[in-house]
């Protein structure tokens, strides 16, 4: 009787383990995930900066901005991001590349004369970024 006790006692210990086991591996999955798309996102962000320091006018050739939309000139090259259909693509010239899926939103805002926002939505999270364009 004491053994069979001693087993049910084990057995219920075991599947507390069990579930708990799954419990944080299934959350280290998620935040595996979550960190791989926020360092992709920073990544992105940053090369977008950078892309529009070199822009030298805001004018003409024409910076434009509108909520899902981004172009620009650098030197003789037009450079388009746009994002639709949970994608952020980037064009330049003929050439247009996936740079990132799984985005819920991607929004491109022009504050103010020479500064700019940038926000991806990633389901709950989200990254922003101001890009003030020193060289416009």
């Amino acid at each position: 009787m004491e053994l069979m006790v001693a087993l049910a006692i084990f057995a219920v210990l075991a599947l507390g383990v069990f579930q708990t086991s799954r419990f944080f591996q299934k959350n280290a999955k998620t935040s595996v995930v979550f960190s791989a798309n926020l360092e992709d996102s920073a990544n992105l962000l940053y090369r977008i900066r950078s892309e529009l320091r070199k822009t030298h006018q805001l004018n003409f050739p024409p910076l434009k901005v509108n909520s899902k939309e981004l172009s620009f000139y650098i030197e003789n090259d037009y450079v388009q991001y746009k994002f639709e259909k949970g994608q952020l693509t980037r064009k330049v010239g003929l050439e247009e590349k996936v740079l990132m899926k799984g985005l819920e939103e991607a929004v491109f805002l022009r504050q103010e004369h020479k500064l700019m926002q940038i926000q991806f939505i990633m389901g709950k999270e989200f990254v922003i970024t101001r890009v003030y364009m020193e060289n416009l």
